[in-house]
């Protein structure tokens, strides 16, 4: 062979070789790039006390084939030693014993003890109570929806009632108040304000004599009537 075919052999295998250098580096870092986004949008380790987590959890109480109650979890956490649960991004329907409500309670985390059947509800709880023939028709809470805000909840699952011991506010179509204390019974969907209640009622503006309600002008409106 030729001095300069020899030459030109070198040179071609040794860009071959840095060709096929280069793929291998290039697979690796691919890999090792996978790998890195992989674990970082991996979810976190549970803590050594966790024993199973849940992305969602879903249960209900029934009489015969009518659904009181459900309560749902977006997640779920059982730890070891204890039998309780804690519950992130929670909401109960309840739909009432006779299935004329269509009332929620929405709330971060609560804590569910399987041995009481309390769902403990520390922080901040609202509540939106409707009747299922509001429901049907909006479709969405409206303004014919009474908003309930508190916090420090306890919902018991066996017996569908909700008690709160902290301030309670409330808003509805022709008023709001407060008071402190509250107690939710799912089965009759009834708020049951304990004490200290002040209300705020809007008083309606007559309309002007001769005048259908049609063509009738508003009135002035009036200062809302306070009762304590």
């Amino acid at each position: 062979m030729k001095r300069s075919e020899a030459a030109k052999y070198a040179q071609w295998s040794a860009v071959a070789a840095l060709v096929c250098a280069g793929l291998t580096v290039g697979v690796y870092l691919r890999r090792g790039l996978l790998r890195y986004h992989e674990i970082r949008s991996a979810p976190p380790a549970p803590a050594g006390n966790v024993e199973r987590q849940t992305n969602k959890l879903t249960f209900s109480k029934g009489e015969g084939a009518r659904t009181v109650f459900t309560v749902e979890a977006m997640k779920s956490t059982d730890f070891k030693g204890l039998n309780a649960s804690e519950l992130e991004g929670v909401k109960v329907t309840v739909f009432g014993k006779d299935g004329t409500r269509h009332d929620t309670l929405e709330t971060h985390t609560c804590r569910y003890s399987k041995d009481s059947g309390d769902i403990d509800c520390s922080g901040d709880v609202e509540i939106t109570l409707m009747s299922k023939e509001e429901w049907d028709t909006a479709g969405t809470p409206d303004a014919a929806a009474m908003r309930v805000e508190t916090r420090g909840m306890v919902f018991n699952r066996a017996t569908g009632v909700a008690k709160t011991a902290e301030e309670v506010r409330f808003t509805f179509a022709t008023g709001s108040g407060r008071s402190v204390g509250a107690t939710y019974h799912s089965e009759e969907g009834t708020l049951t304000l304990l004490r200290d209640v002040r209300l705020k009622l809007d008083q309606p503006v007559p309309m002007k004599r001769g005048l259908s309600s049609a063509a009738a002008k508003p009135g002035v409106m009036k200062e809302p009537v306070e009762v304590t």
